[in-house]
């Protein structure tokens, strides 16, 4: 009997884990790129939604994107107590000041007609 591995044993062993490594990097990466499809998505959603009730409250569209962060408002409907929220919070900023999407691009929004996209290669038209 002998007692260690041979050479070739060994060089197949360590091709076998990088092979290994290579797939779950490379899977881990598909991973964090649908995540950040999907924090897109619903970002991009909320961010329009919340240019819409803006529209709905003032009558007009806000003039930056920033005019929403953590700003309150109040709906007096036919309750006792109105409801108040916040239009947006808790999003990324880039040094500017600026709304950034989830791959790190500022978002485009046009003060006219109240629309948002996102500035990231292949996913302007979302």
């Amino acid at each position: 009997m002998t007692k260690g591995r041979s050479l070739v044993e060994i060089i197949t062993l360590v091709i076998a884990v990088f092979i290994i490594i290579g797939f779950l990097i490379g899977r881990g990466n598909m991973v964090v790129l649908e995540a950040r499809k999907t924090a897109l998505k619903s970002e991009l959603s909320n961010l329009r939604l919340a240019v819409f009730l803006y529209h709905m409250l003032y009558k007009e569209y806000p003039q930056n994107l920033e005019m929403l962060i953590n700003r309150t408002y109040e709906i007096k409907a036919n309750r006792a107590v109105p409801f108040k929220g916040t239009f947006i919070k808790n999003l990324k900023y880039a040094e500017e000041g600026k709304l950034k999407d989830p791959f790190g691009e500022i978002y485009l929004y046009n003060p006219y007609t109240g629309m948002i996209n996102s500035q990231s290669k292949g996913y302007k038209d979302w």
